[in-house]
């Protein structure tokens, strides 16, 4: 017999043998219905486990933060171990103060500790629900982050006294004003953050 058919006669016998174990296998899970529930909520639960740890990571180290020059990026907070908390976020005078003191920074910015927050916009006479993050006026400048239309957050923004402005995603503006975009509306880039703000 030639080594190809000694292959092909192995093959054939390793196929039987995993025939004849899916056959057992199927006959044995059949007769003891509980133990083959388990097995399946356990397959269940750690497959949903393995994808959900995968989400974290891909989120958190494997895709590139949504700025060009992430590698200047430093994010900053302050604590207090006596009370045993670790991360404590700035107060916006904490923040200024911190602004002024660091001259060696191109920008800096501030957004919320917290996810974002839910408010209501007027749209013809009915309620339209919209996710808003605050954050200050170099936010979009640090980020490197270009308009689609309109002009994004400036450092003037932040004066007392100023105008209030806001910034769309393109999603939204689409809910707002259909495809046709108003000069007011900034896309800079897709992905909802700070938070899951609009």
């Amino acid at each position: 017999m030639s080594g190809f058919g000694r292959t092909l006669s192995a093959w054939r016998v390793w196929l039987e043998e995993v025939r004849q174990d899916v056959r057992f296998t199927i006959r044995s899970i059949g007769r003891r219905r509980g133990f083959a529930a388990a097995i399946v909520a356990t397959l269940a639960l750690g497959i949903g486990a393995a994808t959900a740890v995968f989400g974290v990571v891909d989120a958190v180290l494997l895709r590139p933060l949504p700025v060009t020059d992430q590698e200047r990026v430093v994010v900053a907070w302050t604590s207090d171990p006596a009370r045993s908390f670790d991360h404590i976020p700035f107060t916006y005078m904490a923040y200024e103060q911190l602004r002024e003191s660091v001259p060696s920074a191109a920008a800096m910015a501030a957004i919320p500790y917290w996810s974002a927050s839910r408010l209501a916009a007027d749209l013809d006479g009915r309620a339209l629900p919209i996710e808003v993050a605050w954050v200050t006026g170099e936010f979009f400048d640090v980020l490197g982050a270009l308009p689609h239309a309109g002009r994004l957050f400036e450092a003037p923004d932040d004066l007392v006294g100023a105008a209030p402005v806001m910034v769309l995603s393109e999603p939204l503006a689409g809910r707002l004003f259909g495809t046709a975009y108003s000069d007011e509306v900034a896309h800079p880039f897709q992905r909802k953050w700070p938070g899951h703000s609009e």
